[in-house]
């Protein structure tokens, strides 16, 4: 499962890219996208922005103020559902938020 390491107050910013098997990219037009954080009981701790998004490239940013997350490990995964209404989510991540040590 992949990690991402981020301290706590730090905006979080993660790209993304919508690719096929072989690494191709897939446009998004008329797809929706969409991101949440959660505590490994599923609680939930943040929807995340999908931003600088580019639907002929299948990019786009997830991004969220981290302020207010506990200093635990956090899941997020990121769910796709495309123009016929089609839905597919990418493989859990692992956010392994820090306390911050200059506040």
């Amino acid at each position: 499962m992949p990690t991402i390491t981020i301290k706590r107050g730090d905006t979080f910013r993660k790209p993304g890219a919508v690719l096929t098997d072989v690494g191709a990219a897939v446009p998004t037009t008329g797809w929706q996208i969409a991101a949440q954080v959660r505590t490994p009981a599923r609680a939930h701790v943040a929807t995340l922005t999908i931003a600088d998004r580019n639907d002929a490239a299948g990019t786009y940013t997830l991004t969220s103020p981290t302020a207010d997350w506990p200093v635990t490990q956090l899941m997020m995964d990121v769910q796709y559902t495309d123009a016929a209404g089609l839905i597919s989510s990418t493989e859990d991540v692992l956010i392994d938020v820090r306390q911050d040590r200059t506040l």
